[in-house]
């Protein structure tokens, strides 16, 4: 045969041949894959998966179609109940993880032959149903064999690990997500479609319970395009309710996959801060209302609360929060500052009901709890101390406030650092203004077991005893105090704390004070100028000393020496200040340093509680104030002085004192 003849027919021969293998491609019935599909897919997810149909359309555009998927619940998994106490599965009538009715995903071959890379331009998804579950013992049906972890410490190897995803349509999609821990139960409906402006967009509505309070919420994210697409921005509008917390998410991110480039703005709105714990995994005392706006971003694994402002209860709150993720427990580091602060605000940091009465924004039931707590007639806070909670995170909070609301309230301004690690907590100050001076104080709580070991170091230092009464009424007279203290305590309260503490107070004043102004002042007398006159101190006595000193056994504080030193008369105070049982046992007398006709050092006896003190006169003073104070009459106490401080400068003015106290010894 000629060598034309022999090319000509090997042509037709494979003209046959190649047209036969493409005939064959176009009219192969793939479905006959089926099985293997199902095969491959239940081997790489660790669970069982079946198809009820599949084909595949070749080209450069390689178009695989899977329908009537249905994926397992891992075995064994139980199914947990439903909010209304009846086996869930409203999307899932079967022990399923996820059914899909049609999944059309699009390849591009081409670019995986030249660069290795897995790029999918579409994705459809037809009325896709998933069912998340966690039980009790924290178990989930969500993690697969193939979910490992990556390495995130590279982070450009990861991105460029991923697909590159291009559209997603979902059509009549939902979710049905059941956390036990969380006590979370909610349903999502989501879809793709138009947002206001005409653009793609995913869009999500979900509604259920989520920590055992009602939720509803709302989602539209701009469509995933391609990520190979730089400088590209996904908007995001996100609403939450979560019981009386509001909060919505509103901005761009650059890239969704990984949360990076987020340009995002922030706003929480509750009746109570300690409500986002749920919701962050950040353990926060209770507080008064609250609501909050800022800047937030995602970089270097770390989300950002920048620049953020707003109010809590009566008073205002900025600054920036920084949380880390990742590791053991999440790691929080705050900078956080106010113009002014109410302390009553701040209640809940030591277990007590923050707020009061007047709080703007209360809920009926804080108004209930707060009129309960100024009802009680105990003082110190009895609320347990959450040990769990203070081991959920690692924080560092650094808080100043420039001021501090209250007419009656002598402290000017306060400043802490805090560092929560492990659970065991440092204050390394807790610091309070008052005029030219402070009160700082060095805290170490760490937990034991039930209960927390407690560690305190308190100092006063230069307290004007001006600024000290100038709230209470026109104190024209100085002085400084100063002074120390220390306890050291276990219990699970501050009540318990204080109730079971050893360790000491003292307290110095030197020359300038004013002792008929501190009296009248600091008891809130009414027949004060009486009663001064009953102890036989003249208006307007200056005083030379004064020296406190009382040691601390299990929560009771016993004098070793109170003494004033006054220009006519010393000033001597005996007795007991429990702080277990918050009640008072106490005498002051009087005692002329000069003779005065009339003068008897007769006590004023101090008793009651913290919270209803009394000053009952003894029979002799009754009789010497006459109708003036009269028999019977109780009177509010002398208000303890504040704790601590370092020193006021020169003892000179008190060596009298002392060697005065040493001779009665």
């Amino acid at each position: 045969m000629a060598p034309s003849a022999r090319k000509k027919k090997w042509l037709i021969s494979t003209a046959f041949v190649c047209g036969g293998a493409v005939a064959l491609i176009l009219l192969w019935d793939w479905n006959w894959f089926r099985p293997l599909v199902a095969s491959q897919l239940s081997q790489a997810l660790g669970r069982n998966v079946s198809l009820t149909h599949f084909n595949l359309h070749p080209g450069r555009i390689t178009s695989v179609e899977l329908e009537g998927v249905r994926v397992a619940q891992p075995d064994g998994f139980p199914m947990p109940p439903s909010s209304d106490g009846k086996q869930s599965g409203q999307q899932n009538t079967e022990n399923e993880f996820a059914r899909i009715e049609h999944l059309e995903i699009e390849v591009d071959v081409l670019r995986y032959l030249q660069e290795h890379l897995i790029a999918i331009p579409r994705i459809a998804l037809t009325k896709p149903a998933f069912h998340l579950i966690r039980t009790e013992d924290n178990r989930n049906n969500w993690t697969f064999p193939s979910g490992k972890n990556e390495d995130k410490s590279d982070a450009d190897t990861h991105k460029r690990a991923s697909p590159e995803i291009g559209t997603l349509h979902i059509e009549g999609g939902s979710i049905l997500f059941q956390d036990a821990p969380l006590k979370a139960d909610v349903s999502i409906t989501l879809a793709t479609g138009s947002d206001s402006t005409g653009k793609n967009a995913l869009i999500a509505e979900a509604k259920g319970s989520y920590a055992g309070q009602p939720m509803t919420g709302g989602l539209v994210a701009g469509d995933v395009l391609t990520l190979r697409q730089d400088h590209t921005v996904y908007p995001l509008s996100l609403h939450l309710e979560n019981g009386p917390t509001k909060g919505s998410l509103r901005g761009t991110i650059a890239d969704p996959l990984h949360f990076a480039g987020a340009d995002l703005t922030l706003t929480l709105k509750g009746a109570d801060m300690a409500a986002l714990y749920p919701l962050t995994g950040i353990p926060i005392p209770q507080t008064p209302p609250y609501d909050i706006e800022g800047h937030m971003t995602y970089a270097e694994q770390r989300i950002r609360f920048e620049n953020f402002t707003g109010h809590v209860g009566s008073s205002d709150l900025n600054g920036s929060i920084i949380v880390a993720p990742s590791g053991a427990r999440p790691v929080v580091t705050a900078d956080l500052h106010s113009r002014k602060v109410d302390l009553d605000d701040l209640g809940g940091f030591i277990g007590s009901t923050p707020g009061k009465t007047t709080t703007p924004g209360q809920t009926l039931e804080q108004k209930r709890e707060v009129a309960k707590a100024e009802a009680s007639p105990q003082l110190f806070p009895t609320r347990p101390i959450n040990i769990p909670k203070l081991k959920a995170a690692d924080i560092h909070l650094r808080y100043k406030s420039q001021s501090i609301l209250g007419r009656s309230m002598p402290l000017d301004n306060v400043a802490v650092v805090m560092d929560i690690v492990d659970g065991r907590i440092q204050l390394h100050p807790l610091s309070f203004g008052i005029g030219n001076g402070d009160v700082t104080s060095t805290i170490n709580l760490s937990p034991d077991g039930n209960t927390i070991d407690a560690d305190a170091s308190i100092a006063f230092h230069k307290i004007s005893l001006q600024r000290l009464l100038k709230s209470v009424s026109g104190f024209t007279g100085g002085g400084q105090i100063g002074g120390e203290a220390s306890i050291k305590t276990k219990g699970n309260s501050i009540a318990a704390m204080l109730g079971h503490g050893d360790g000491y107070l003292r307290l110095t004043m030197g020359h300038g004070g004013n002792i008929s102004a501190l009296l009248v002042n600091l008891s809130g007398l009414q027949f004060g100028n009486a009663v001064l006159s009953a102890l036989g101190i003249p208006s307007k006595a200056q005083i030379r000393c004064m020296i406190a000193d009382y040691t601390l056994q299990q929560g009771v504080m016993d004098t070793r020496l109170f003494a004033i030193d006054t220009t006519e008369s010393d000033i001597r105070g005996t007795g007991k200040i429990n702080l277990r049982t918050e009640t008072l046992d106490y005498a002051i007398r009087t005692e002329a340093n000069h003779f005065t006709i009339g003068s008897l050092p007769t006590p004023i006896n101090i008793g009651g509680t913290f919270k209803n003190p009394s000053i009952t006169p003894g029979a002799e003073l009754g009789v010497r104030a006459g109708a003036a104070i009269g028999l019977g009459i109780l009177f509010p106490p002398l208000a303890l002085l504040p704790t601590i401080q370092t020193g006021i400068g020169s003892v000179d003015d008190c060596k009298g004192l002392v060697a005065r106290h040493t001779k009665r010894k």
